[in-house]
């Protein structure tokens, strides 16, 4: 449906004829006094406003969804907690088949378990997905 053209411009008394004109502004002819003033704008424009048409412009195109692969994790202690990009992840044991979802590419491991050192390391998944081995040390007992 196309918008509604805008009301019928009324010309101001001072542009009547006969009316005082200013300063060197010349005065209209007859033939076009009785047309009202419209303002200059682009043809372009003004062809698509009077058609009701729009210009559509396509969003850029958006990133395809990262493919997620396994991280496969065997811990000893199995019960480590599991930290991925800073992000706590959980306990390992909770996890089916000890196999976290992650993208590929570089990711920060963190795993922690009480009275044991932590153990961080900065792994590399690939496409198909990575399998990590680790230990923890216990910490020594003073005595």
């Amino acid at each position: 449906m196309p918008a509604a053209c805008p009301p019928r411009l009324r010309r101001s008394p001072w542009t009547e004829r006969g009316a005082p004109l200013t300063a060197g502004r010349r005065p209209r002819s007859p033939a076009r006094s009785h047309l009202p003033q419209v303002p200059q704008v682009p043809l372009l424009l003004a062809l698509a406003l009077a058609t009701g048409s729009c210009l559509i412009v396509p969003a850029p195109p958006s990133p395809p969804p990262a493919a997620v692969v396994p991280l496969y994790l065997a811990a000893d202690p199995p019960d480590v907690e599991i930290y991925l990009d800073g992000q706590y992840m959980g306990q390992l044991d909770r996890w089916r088949d000890a196999t976290l979802p992650t993208t590929p590419g570089v990711h920060r491991l963190e795993l922690r378990r009480a009275g044991y050192f932590p153990l961080r390391r900065t792994i590399e998944v690939g496409p198909q997905g990575t399998s990590l081995a680790a230990t923890l040390r216990k910490y020594p007992d003073f005595q």
